[in-house]
């Protein structure tokens, strides 16, 4: 992966959410509008066109332990409780069913939040650096085309997750997971329903 990371791209405009969290704070985003475009506000319209999807709902409590996760990650002197580690086992058993549920135990699995995927984690960790150095094995001289299709394979293939431990620590990777679960813990009226918008989905 490293021999492309210094190759110059075409520079393409774009207007996606991650644009927009990048350019607002968190106290510019109105996240009745953020959250609008969840995925399980549309899923049963094209259900029969596309993958089955299982949909486990969060509560503020675990959505707050995941952020706490993703904070411990980046500060080796932090660590979660007892308590928040047995509540994150219990959502790994709990993603651990989907995936049987969804017959993808040799398959594996894609998850996400409602709102957005981890696809920003991949780049952590070793997974994505082997399988890059697994597909490109024994192709000598590659073009920097080849490179590029290499490296988004592999990116894709990192995103497949076979085990809910194996979610979990995807999700605590991302950073757009943990902007979206602050967004919807931080935001006053969110917080003063019982109601958590989010859910993680498995498909």
């Amino acid at each position: 992966v490293s021999e492309i990371a210094n190759k110059k791209l075409r520079v393409v405009e774009s207007k996606g959410r991650s644009d927009v969290a990048i350019q607002l704070s968190q106290e510019e985003i109105q996240t009745d509008v953020w959250f609008s475009a969840n995925m399980e506000l549309w899923y049963n319209s094209i259900q029969e066109f596309t993958f089955p999807t299982v949909f486990l709902p969060l509560n503020k409590e675990v959505a707050s332990i995941l952020c706490d996760y993703y904070d411990v990650k980046k500060d080796q002197n932090r660590k979660l409780t007892i308590e928040q580690e047995t509540s994150l086992k219990l959502l790994s058993s709990q993603i651990d069913d989907a995936i049987k549920g969804l017959d993808a135990q040799e398959s594996g699995v894609f998850i996400k939040l409602s709102s957005r995927s981890p696809k920003d984690a991949t780049v952590i960790g070793q997974k994505m650096d082997d399988l890059y150095k697994k597909i490109t094995s024994g192709r000598q001289s590659l073009e920097d085309n080849d490179k590029l299709i290499a490296l988004y394979s592999s990116h894709l293939q990192a995103l497949k997750v076979d085990s809910g431990s194996e979610g979990v620590d995807l999700l605590t990777q991302s950073h757009r997971i943990y902007e979206d679960l602050k967004l919807e813990l931080n935001d006053p009226v969110a917080s003063s329903s019982s109601d958590f918008k989010n859910e993680i989905v498995i498909r």
